[in-house]
């Protein structure tokens, strides 16, 4: 007994002088973006269920490095470093709404879609313009409409402009109140509450993977390099497939319903003598579609029971039923792909600074279409 434990002791410091030797190799040789989580940057909100804080100054690293966060008295993001934002009497105001992706904490502010269409109009036209960047994390089409009301109720507005994301906002429910929570909250050690693998996953892994990926370079290496595998077995944060990409959901009430929402936003802007019209971004495996292929793999799903243009081709069908219109840069993107431009973070899945003035670039010619008579005086 004795000897068992003495050589499980031996391997036990076997094993942690080589992950220490591991970690300062990482990180000499290969450093990696540590995490940096903010909780300073969501609050709850008994309306919305939460938003940015006002006045908000913090920094983010989700993993393609840090990044300011600042907002204004609105909660609505702005740039960490002084520029022409015409935060008073602008010529043309804009309102963008959207999820994670507008929001964009993987970039600084002064590279997102907003800031970008700003630039564009204010360099072309010789006009202060204000594009207003009202995107926040896990947000869907609900909350924009609900945000829509409250925001057109706060400002006045010449254009507003709706981000949906293809893999996430096609919804299967319609919410009319929302449960107050702050989407950058942390996961803490508790006993399970079960056995079962995902309680575990979220009562023991988490925490432990936040712990590690805050402190660790060796850990972030090895988690960057073991996607799949960790998808297979449930690790992944993201660890779930879309299924508005299946062939099964062809029939689902989600498309009429996401339709029908829009068409109230696009009512509540009517309201306000506010002209509206949406983007549908794709998702990352959507330009890049061998990733795609590859995730059928890991999810054990049949090529022939998905179709990779689902949402965009459904979606553009059913808008225009309905006379709303709808934006769709994926044939664009992946053109561009195709030329070996990088459009999304390496570790975040999100835009990197290319992929926001990409998509920008290429609504402008419909924002300026919609601006023609103020942008022309």
């Amino acid at each position: 007994m004795k000897n068992i434990l003495k050589n499980l002791g031996l391997l036990a410091v076997s094993l942690a002088i080589s992950l220490l030797l591991g970690e300062i190799l990482v990180r000499l040789i290969a450093p990696q973006q540590l995490i940096v989580p903010s909780h300073d940057i969501w609050r709850p909100d008994e309306t919305i269920g939460w938003r940015h804080r006002e006045n908000a100054n913090a920094q983010i690293n989700t993993g393609e490095g840090t990044v300011h966060f600042v907002s204004d008295e609105n909660g609505y993001r702005i740039n960490s470093i002084a520029e022409d934002e015409a935060n008073a009497e602008p010529d043309i105001s804009i309102i963008t709404i959207g999820d994670s992706f507008l929001e964009a904490v993987q970039v600084e502010n002064r590279f997102t879609i907003p800031q970008v269409i700003r630039r564009i109009l204010s360099n072309k036209y010789d006009k202060k313009v204000k594009v207003v960047n009202d995107g926040v994390g896990a947000w869907n089409p609900n909350h924009y409409l609900a945000e829509a009301k409250l925001a057109l109720a706060k400002g006045r507005y010449d254009l507003g402009i709706i981000f949906l994301y293809s893999a996430n906002d096609i919804i299967i429910r319609k919410q009319t109140s929302f449960s107050s929570q702050v989407v950058s909250g942390k996961h803490h050690f508790r006993l399970p509450r079960s056995l079962k693998w995902r309680e575990l996953i979220n009562s023991i892994f988490y925490p432990i993977n936040d712990l590690l990926e805050e402190n660790s370079h060796l850990f972030l290496l090895l988690k960057n390099r073991t996607q799949a595998l960790r998808a297979r077995v449930g690790l992944a944060a993201d660890n779930y497939f879309p299924p508005v990409f299946k062939i099964s959901e062809k029939k689902s009430k989600r498309w009429q319903l996401t339709t029908e929402i829009c068409e109230e936003i696009q009512q509540v802007f009517a309201r306000h003598m506010t002209p509206v019209f949406f983007v549908i971004l794709p998702a990352p495996f959507q330009i890049n579609v061998d990733s795609f292929y590859e995730s059928l793999d890991i999810y054990d799903i049949i090529s022939d029971s998905v179709d990779i243009d689902q949402p965009n081709t459904i979606m553009r069908d059913m808008f225009q039923s309905e006379s709303l219109h709808l934006e769709d840069p994926l044939m664009h993107m992946r053109k561009i792909a195709e030329e070996g431009r990088l459009m999304y973070g390496e570790v975040d899945g999100h835009f990197n600074a290319y992929g926001h003035e990409v998509v920008a670039e290429y609504i402008i010619d419909e924002i300026e279409e919609y601006l023609t008579p103020l942008l022309r005086q």
